[in-house]
């Protein structure tokens, strides 16, 4: 077998398969019961195994570096807009480095190095404009001796290229019709519509591509590593990720997936469809990745020092959700499982943040690809999966073990100097028990961790925990007063994404229902009244106004009074929702 750029055994082929609505109307709490169960069944507690345990041994030096962002809160530089228009102050960059430099007081040794990692390089720029933080970042290492890398975003910020998605051919489809998709969804604390996902095989797109990495990007950074390579100081380029988070996402205002565009690429179309869609889109996403790895190697660029940067959520999770029910893990996860990661001219990297099942994954999938070399493109030691972001009980130094033991060579830590004190991110990256991670990793001291098996269970307990109270709560709820209208559709859309398997969606939908549930018992509490009674005088409503009937009541009477009620109700109005009602009984008890 011959050999890749990368120096490993090409075996023909780009890679190997591996990779945040009913209730019926007779009660709410008897199908909320149901989701519980179904929830129980998708929410088991964690696999005791940890493949790949054993520490990864790698001769590449291993670099712990910090995300610095070209672009402030909210990743823009135009308020109310997603969109990289203008570059940061050129002093930016030098504070961060040495806020880091300084509150970690190492740069570690040749084999364990500390640095930065500058991104996004999105497309909004402008030529000029990525040279320039290339030149900037390269300024950094040659200034504090410390690491320094680039971060490449190939689809997700673009909206200033309006020469290109504004042409169909450029952008997805929603079906074989061609209806193009209407933005990117993108949730960072909010929901933000970005630039239309990008057709990945589309012809201008990858010609694009191509010409950004091999005359803009790519040389910019061979020019700067042979800078580095003059002073001896090569080894302080820690390398280049691709991505940012690359994936066929959904389409923002239907939330429908997307692919038909590159699928007729393909040779696909409606009566001549591909014979597996997930594999097929599945290949589209790597072949996208391998344009912006291999031109950048044609560059110049070491291959050994570009990474790929997809996410995954764990297919053991999806299969305890799904059961025996049908159902897509590749569109779950945006056509990106593991094997997507890997290529010719890249190394595979992968978001990480705290999952034992995930990191399980992750080891299988470079065991399968003999790959011991790869990056950590983003993470931070914060559970992202269930409820709230939180820091996990196991530290810092655990977290840095699940990447460097099993062969990361390169580790970049989102959270540094991100919002105020107080954001649990920047907790994570720069209290005292992760600086004292930091130290250790760059001493050459080997980091302890603990087996998978015992590791990160908590991270399931919140999402668990909610699920099982949710039938009591939602008994609370309605004894204050609640609607099962303003419910239904929530638990009904919960229940659907616990089916797909979305967690990130399920989450979102816990978080919404815990809020209304929150917000009527309050209410119900401030109001100061007996529920009880306004609950038994609903209840006996249908049969009062079923006898008014019979006695020939004026029907026209009663109507508008009745939906004025079930309005009160829908809104928590509980005091003026209980006075209508005692308004309305002499009429309904009227001859």
């Amino acid at each position: 077998m011959g050999k890749n750029r990368l120096g490993r055994a090409d075996r023909g082929g780009r890679g190997l398969p591996g990779r945040l609505q009913c209730i019926r109307s007779d009660g709410v709490c008897a199908v909320t019961r149901k989701s519980v169960s179904l929830a129980a069944i998708a929410l088991v507690a964690l696999a005791n195994a940890n493949v790949g345990c054993a520490q990864a041994m790698t001769d590449d030096p291993q670099y712990l570096a910090f995300q610095i962002f070209t672009a402030g809160p909210g990743m823009t530089t135009e308020p109310g807009r997603q969109v990289f228009s203008r570059l940061p102050d050129p002093a930016f960059f030098d504070a961060q480095a040495k806020s880091i430099l300084d509150a970690v007081g190492e740069r570690g040794d040749a084999l364990h190095r500390l640095g930065i990692v500058v991104g996004p390089l999105a497309l909004d720029y402008s030529d000029a404009q990525l040279r320039k933080i290339v030149e900037w970042t390269f300024d950094v290492a040659s200034k504090y001796k410390i690491a320094v890398g680039l971060h490449i975003d190939d689809s997700k910020f673009w909206m200033n290229r309006s020469d290109l998605w504004r042409d169909p051919a450029n952008v997805e489809w929603l079906d074989w019709k061609r209806t193009p998709n209407t933005g990117q969804y993108l949730n960072w604390g909010q929901p933000w519509k970005l630039a239309p996902q990008a057709c990945f095989n589309s012809p201008a797109m990858i010609k694009e591509a191509q010409r950004i990495t091999r005359d803009v990007i790519g040389p910019a950074i061979a020019a700067g590593i042979a800078d580095l390579r003059r002073s001896g100081d090569e080894a302080l380029f820690a390398g280049v990720i691709v991505g940012w988070e690359t994936a066929i996402g959904r389409d923002f205002d239907t939330g429908r997936n997307l692919g038909y565009c590159a699928l007729t690429n393909l040779g696909y179309s409606a009566n001549s469809p591909p014979p597996d869609f997930d594999r097929a889109l599945e290949s589209v996403v790597q072949s996208w990745i391998e344009t912006w790895s291999s031109g950048l190697a044609d560059a110049g660029v070491p291959s050994n020092k570009i990474y790929s940067h997809i996410a995954f959520s764990p297919k053991k999770r999806f299969d305890e959700a799904h059961g025996a029910e049908s159902g897509s893990y590749s569109r779950s996860v945006l056509h990106t499982p593991p094997w997507v990661a890997f290529g010719e001219t890249h190394r595979a990297g992968f978001s990480t943040y705290p999952n034992a099942d995930r990191f399980n994954e992750l080891y299988a999938a470079l065991k399968a690809h003999e790959d011991s070399a790869w990056a950590s493109a983003e993470g931070a030691d914060v559970d992202i999966e269930t409820g709230p972001p939180r820091i996990p009980d196991e530290i810092m130094e655990d977290y840095l073990a699940r990447m460097f033991n099993h062969g990361a060579t390169l580790t970049n830590v989102f959270g540094w100097d991100i919002g105020d004190s107080d954001n649990i991110f920047r907790r994570a990256a720069e209290g005292a028990e992760s600086i004292a991670a930091y130290r250790k990793f760059l001493s050459g001291a080997h980091l302890e961790e603990k087996p998978l098996g015992q590791s990160y269970h908590s991270d399931l307990s919140v999402l668990q925990r909610l699920i099982r109270a949710l039938p009591a709560r939602i008994q609370n709820y309605v004894r204050a007063g609640g609607s099962e209208n303003v419910i239904r559709p929530k638990v009904a859309e919960l229940e659907q994404n616990m089916k797909d398997g979305r967690l990130d969606a399920l989450k979102r939908n816990l978080n919404q229902i815990e809020a209304d549930i929150d917000a009527q018992v309050t209410s119900a509490a401030k109001a100061g009244f007996d529920v009880a009674v306004l609950q038994q005088e609903v209840r006996a409503l249908p049969q009062k106004i079923a006898a008014y009937q019979q006695r020939n009541g004026d029907m026209n009477r009663i109507k508008a009074r009745v939906e004025s009620i079930q309005r009160r109700l829908d809104a928590g109005e509980l005091e003026k929702a209980f006075e209508e009602v005692q308004a309305l009984e002499p009429i309904l008890d009227s001859p």
